[in-house]
């Protein structure tokens, strides 16, 4: 049998999740920009609903361009990731000796229905999550601009002040520092999770794409591996030291089709390890007698662990 290769660098996406990252940064502080437009707006020292609404229009535009940038960046980047597995799985079994000459092999290949189908539902899977976290800041956002102006006016008007008085109240109601402190607890949320955690735009999209940037190279090595009749995979091992330490170095089945071995859709499912934010990959291999004497004996000695963590796991449910 051909031996695998067992030195294929492990894929760093931190650059492009940065650049995700920069872009969102980028869009908060033009939005706050654009809030504190709102102590310089208005005509004769009053505020209209027109002149309030157009600063929410203003939002609007701004945060279309950002979804414009991330859907560029979901096609651009997760395509790359997807690839970069298949590449590595052409070497990781031996069916070409380099990462370019593996490159030049998926290139130089007829993209697959079955690719293409799971290429199509990662990138839309990505965008929808980021477009649901940056809808949810612009609601967030606009609520909290309505709030702050009507706490104001009535405030105003229950003292009986004059409308110059009132405009003076919203004027310092929406200094810089005002509208960066509300905009941070109450306008910045991108989602609030199930433990009423909540993530700000940047924090979550961060945690999406780095996510999304792994699990498309898992399944660009799960179909490229399918498509060559390779089921069996060992999973990478980076030192845990949470849950994810019990799989390191455990061999899996990548698409269910081998009996006796936990498969890669039920781990992910058990979040004990493939979760969010979670950096292991998986390597394919044609037979466990092919694997190096340290590396089949650490699957042995952790195979038990490994078995009890899934158990306790399904017991408790």
């Amino acid at each position: 049998m051909v031996q695998p290769r067992w030195d294929v660098p492990a894929p760093t996406y931190e650059r492009d999740v940065n650049e995700i990252v920069r872009i969102y940064k980028n869009a908060i502080n033009e939005v706050i920009i654009t809030l504190e437009g709102l102590s310089t707006y208005g005509k004769d020292n009053e505020i209209s609903r027109a002149q309030m609404n157009s600063i929410i229009a203003q939002l609007g535009v701004l945060l279309s361009e950002v979804d414009n940038e991330a859907r560029t960046w979901v096609e651009e980047r997760i395509r790359e990731a997807f690839i970069d597995g298949q590449v590595e799985t052409l070497v990781a079994l031996k069916e070409a000796e380099t990462l370019s000459e593996a490159r030049s092999l998926v290139h130089g290949a007829t993209m697959t229905a079955l690719i293409k189908e799971t290429l199509d539902v990662i990138i839309e899977d990505t965008f929808e999550d980021l477009l649901y976290a940056n809808q949810k800041m612009k609601r967030e956002t606009v609520k909290m601009v309505r709030s702050v102006v009507s706490e104001q006016m009535k405030i105003k008007a229950a003292q009986g002040m004059g409308r110059n008085t009132t405009r003076k109240g919203i004027i310092e109601a929406l200094t810089k520092k005002e509208i960066r402190e509300r905009f941070n607890v109450e306008g910045n949320i991108a989602i609030i999770d199930k433990a009423g955690r909540r993530w700000k735009l940047e924090t979550y999209a961060e945690m999406v794409t780095r996510t999304k940037m792994l699990q498309a190279h898992v399944e660009g090595t799960r179909i490229e591996a399918l498509e060559r009749g390779v089921d069996l995979a060992i999973i990478s091992s980076h030192g845990a030291t949470d849950a994810c330490r019990f799989f390191e170095g455990q061999i899996i089945s990548m698409n269910g089709l081998t009996d006796g071995f936990p498969t890669y859709e039920e781990l992910a499912r058990s979040n004990l390890i493939f979760h969010p934010n979670c950096r292991h990959k998986i390597t394919p291999i044609r037979d466990i007698s092919l694997l190096p004497p340290e590396v089949r004996k650490k699957f042995e000695n952790g195979r038990e662990a490994a078995n009890k963590a899934l158990k306790s796991l399904k017991s408790r449910k």
